[in-house]
């Protein structure tokens, strides 16, 4: 059996589905491929949804799912903390209710159904799970994939959302830099006994920053980094000892506090794919870049790759230009820039703040204090955060 479509996307995880409605609502017949079924369960994460994000979700009539389920952030506390310490607030972003610069904290799980479905409601997507690709080629200006079914599809463009091991990047011969932090994030969602009123809160210690980010129902999520070796000691624990340290940490912030589903650990480097495209092919998501959680805009920065891929693609189409052609370099100078920039900003932030070093822990209070009392550049360091600082692919503009 052969079937054809504009555009393959490999990987159904939020960034994969996001790119497939993202590509179709520009005009192209789409198929996603996964190995498994997609999975809605078992993902304790919680993920930020930037203001422009949230525009992107909203175009792609995603945003309506998740009603009820999808927190603000209302306010942002920072301190440069020291385990044992009653730790204040050295930078407050304070009154972010304003809708241009208006984050969002939303369960990943929640996130993923509302896409879900969103494309299988849509006429222009074909999702097969689950499916194994045998092998993929390239030849009379398609791109040829092989399934174990016996199935072949054939595309013009090829788009690896596959993560950061991305098997279609290797095939690719695409090489990455790569930066192991020797730390490692603990990620969970707690109840507790007091409110938290939109506020998320990061505590940054000496080994690596605690982040507190509300959720919808009195729950936080929690992005617990350290060293790898602190991370594994602290996974070793009983529920009732991590809670304890826990609480310990945060100076009792929210009142008693329960955990509310498993702990899970991953390791944290930085990863940076040296190119985003190959004869057919596009990298998008976790496939092109990997950072360090500290600014929590890992997500956001591939929804703006999906993004982005869209907007080349109705180029493409308007124009009647094969999709694989030379107009996916231009998706390439666009994204690479964009994430480059952030990956090392989150690298020396991260250097910056996992850091015992007395001096360093000086100039960096004096520089968050700087930041507090400076409306410029709090307003500055929102846009950025909002990601409406830059040239915005057209799906990520209020209508």
């Amino acid at each position: 059996m052969q079937e054809k479509f504009d555009i393959v996307v490999v990987g159904a995880g939020l960034v994969g589905l996001t790119a497939a409605l993202a590509c179709a609502k520009k005009g192209a017949k789409v198929c996603i491929l996964d190995q498994k079924l997609p999975n809605i369960k078992g993902d304790m994460r919680a993920s930020a949804i930037s203001a422009s994000s949230f525009v992107l979700l909203k175009n792609l009539d995603v945003i309506d799912s998740v009603v009820g389920n999808i927190q603000a952030i209302d306010k942002i506390f920072i301190s440069d903390s020291r385990v044992g310490r009653k730790n204040k607030f050295n930078l407050k972003f304070q009154n972010l209710n304003h809708a241009k610069y208006k984050g969002y904290m939303i369960d990943n799980s929640i996130l993923k159904n509302a896409l879900l479905k969103t494309v299988n409601k849509s006429h222009d997507i074909t999702v097969k799970a689950p499916v194994k690709i045998l092998k993929t080629s390239t030849n009379r200006g398609k791109v040829k994939i092989n399934l174990e079914n016996n199935c072949i599809i054939e595309a013009f463009l090829l788009v690896a959302a596959d993560g950061k091991d991305s098997r279609l990047r290797k095939s690719a011969d695409i090489s990455v830099r790569f930066t192991h932090y020797k730390q490692s994030a603990i990620v969970t969602t707690i109840g507790h006994e007091f409110a938290h009123n939109g506020s998320a809160h990061q505590f940054f210690f000496p080994g690596g920053p605690l982040a507190l980010l509300p959720l919808t129902k009195n729950r936080s999520s929690i992005v617990w980094s350290d060293s790898s070796l602190a991370s594994g000691a602290t996974m070793s624990l009983n529920d009732s000892d991590f809670i304890d340290e826990l609480s310990y940490r945060i100076n009792g912030l929210l009142g008693k506090i329960k955990l509310l589903g498993p702990r899970q650990i991953f390791p944290l480097n930085l990863q940076m794919a040296n190119r985003y495209t190959a004869k057919r092919l596009v990298l998008v998501g976790d496939a092109a870049h990997s950072i360090h959680p500290i600014a929590g805009q890992g997500l956001n920065l591939g929804l703006r790759d999906a993004a982005a891929l869209a907007d080349n693609v109705a180029l493409s189409i308007r124009k009647g230009i094969d999709l694989g052609s030379d107009v996916i370099q231009e998706y390439e100078k666009w994204r690479s820039f964009d994430n480059n920039k952030l990956g090392i900003t989150t690298d020396i932030l991260n250097r910056l703040f996992s850091n015992k070093n007395r001096s360093i822990r000086f100039i960096r209070r004096l520089g968050l204090n700087g930041v507090n009392h400076s409306e410029l550049l709090k307003t500055f360091f929102i846009e950025e955060a909002s990601g409406l600082r830059g040239e915005l692919p057209t799906l990520m503009i209020e209508k």
